[in-house]
This record gives structure tokens, C-alpha cells and sequence, in this order.
């Protein structure tokens, strides 16, 4: 699978509060964010995605390297899978009505 190594920051915002003194990258957010960088990748303008299914198996932490990887589908359809050193963190299947973004 093509993919992407993303190094979160330990300030990085959507961790505080996720918990203190033992942060972990939101789930949400980790799904987001990487739907963006694949999008980015492809200069894709992402409408309104729709989520098939995501399962978050273990938590990823600020300064840990996670993998992301993807798989396309039909135009539409695209499969995720974020690794911390081996360990899935987010397996997630996703559709989302995609356009080239304008030049």
C-alpha cells in the first residue's frame, strides 16, 4: 500500500485534554487528518465523506512516527490504515465525493 510517515507534535492542540499527563491523538482527528493528506496528495477537493467503518485499535501518542496507509477503491471509495511501530491505530473505510482542487 502507497502511504505517507507523519510525526504529530507533543503541542499539538487536539491532544490537550486527551488526557493529561498520558496524551493521546483523538481518534477523530488522526482519521481526519489523514484523509487530508491523502486528498492533498491527489489534489483532491473533499466534499461531505462518509464514513463505511473505522475501528480505533490502539491509541497513537504525540512524537510517535504513524504510518499512513491507503488503499484506493472505486473513484470514490478509499481504505486507511494508520500504524504506530507495527500496531494498527485506525483501520477505516471510507467514501468520499472527491474533485480536482482549482488551480
Amino acid at each position: 500500500m502507497p502511504g505517507f510517515e507523519k510525526t504529530y507534535p507533543a503541542d499539538l492542540p487536539p491532544t490537550r485534554g486527551h488526557f493529561p499527563g498520558n496524551p493521546i491523538i483523538p481518534g477523530a482527528w488522526l482519521l481526519a487528518d489523514a484523509l487530508a493528506t491523502v486528498a492533498g496528495e491527489f489534489g483532491w477537493a473533499l466534499g461531505a465523506c462518509t464514513v463505511k467503518n473505522a475501528k480505533f485499535l490502539s491509541p497513537a501518542r504525540p512524537g510517535e512516527r504513524v504510518q499512513i496507509e491507503y488503499t484506493l477503491g472505486s473513484p470514490d471509495s478509499l481504505k486507511l490504515e494508520c500504524t504506530v511501530n507495527g500496531s494498527t491505530v485506525l483501520s477505516a473505510q471510507v467514501t468520499c465525493p472527491q474533485s480536482p482542487t482549482a488551480a
